[in-house]
């Protein structure tokens, strides 16, 4: 069975971006295609928004960061946003996903430096906030692996979120099982090397955790998460060595495609 894989729809090829332009598609590569079940969604449609529509940003409005419309006197689709990402969120999870490719920059779907404007323009815009879906999910389900599709074109991080959703999908299968001890333990086994590779102080972090676990303190599901929780954490964090190779590889990618031009 294929991992779970939910996708912002616009990367996918369907027409629901603002504009009802079509993205390109192509950057979903074959090699995830082939290993996951994608489940496209698209949180502004699926709040009653129509395509095309006006665009949405992000604007602080006393310390609150507010979800509005460019149009229709700043239409606030704030409470909806939020109703509707709690909602979907917990459907995410009833059906197990491992792992959700988010449009990058998005104001619903963008994981970092999405533009926060100031209220009635005081003040310079910043780059420091989060899609309002994004940042909810994150919130609720903090060890489902995210990752949005300007990351996904690079190597390191492509392999790296590969992994983590592989991971997440082992999980998924012990859940079901129901959580012991013993299960947690065996899972630990079975994703060790794989934790290790990404990250050997998150593995030893780890297993420090199980070492220190007494059923006085809470039960094994809660280890389990507790657990999944920790080495998603942990794996994201890519070493600066396999960040530098990635920057090599695209440099030299790049110097390539300038002589074939």
């Amino acid at each position: 069975m294929q991992p779970k894989v939910a996708v912002s729809a616009c990367l996918v090829g369907h027409q629901v971006r603002h504009d009802g332009r079509m993205w390109d598609s192509g950057l979903l590569i074959p090699e995830l295609n082939s290993f996951v079940e994608i489940i496209p969604f698209c949180p502004e449609v699926e709040i009653g928004l129509g395509t095309p529509r006006p665009a949405t940003r992000l604007v602080n409005r006393n310390g609150n960061t507010r979800l509005e419309c460019t149009s229709e006197s700043n239409r606030d689709l704030t409470q909806e946003m939020v109703k509707f990402a709690q909602l979907k969120s917990d459907f995410f999870i009833s059906i197990q996903v491992s792992g959700i490719i988010f449009k990058q920059s998005s104001t619903s779907c963008g994981i970092d430096h999405v533009v926060v404007h100031q209220t009635d323009g005081v003040g310079k815009s910043q780059l420091n906030g989060q899609g309002m879906f994004t940042k909810i999910f994150t919130t609720l389900y903090p060890y489902i692996p995210v990752i949005d599709e300007g990351k996904l074109k690079k190597s390191s991080q492509r392999k790296n979120f590969l992994s983590r959703v592989k991971m997440m999908q082992k999980w998924w299968v012990m859940y079901d099982r129901g959580w012991t001890l013993d299960r947690v333990r065996t899972f630990h086994g079975e994703n060790g090397m794989l934790i290790h590779h990404w990250n050997p102080d998150g593995f030893r972090k780890l297993k420090v955790l199980l070492d220190d676990y007494t059923e006085d303190e809470y039960n094994a599901e809660t280890l389990a998460f507790n657990y999944i929780t920790m080495a998603q954490k942990e794996i994201s964090i890519l070493p600066s060595t396999i960040i530098m190779e990635d920057m090599i590889s695209n440099s030299i990618s790049q110097k390539r495609d300038l002589i074939a031009e």
